[in-house]
């Protein structure tokens, strides 16, 4: 349905498509750990700080700065109390396979 007309599709808009763009968009700026990161985003590792599952045993606070720096996960599901927003972010991200790996970092970082 979404393909062009010329070969046989209707040339509707993909919402799902759309939306999860939206999401990677979204991420894409969470992800952005210079001085031009938007506010939300350290909102944001606040409340996934906040609902890291208890079997993980995170303690360390500094640890919990960006679970993409990190190796514990978030929890998303019906017993998160994540935003829906946050959370539809990350599991677009978890679709998609999302890591934060720097192709190449400097020395000083």
């Amino acid at each position: 349905m979404s393909s062009p007309i010329e070969i046989g599709g209707k040339k509707i808009l993909d919402i799902k498509a759309r939306n999860e763009a939206i999401k990677l968009m979204e991420l894409k700026s969470y992800l952005q750990l210079d001085e031009g990161r938007p506010r939300w985003a350290k909102v944001a590792d606040v409340l996934m700080a906040e609902n890291i599952p208890k079997d993980q045993n995170v303690r360390d606070e500094v640890a919990m700065q960006n679970t993409f720096l990190q190796t514990w996960t978030v929890k998303t599901g019906a017993r998160s109390r994540l935003p829906k927003n946050l959370s539809k972010m990350i599991w677009t991200a978890k679709k998609y396979d999302v890591d934060l790996n720097p192709p190449l970092p400097s020395m000083s970082l």
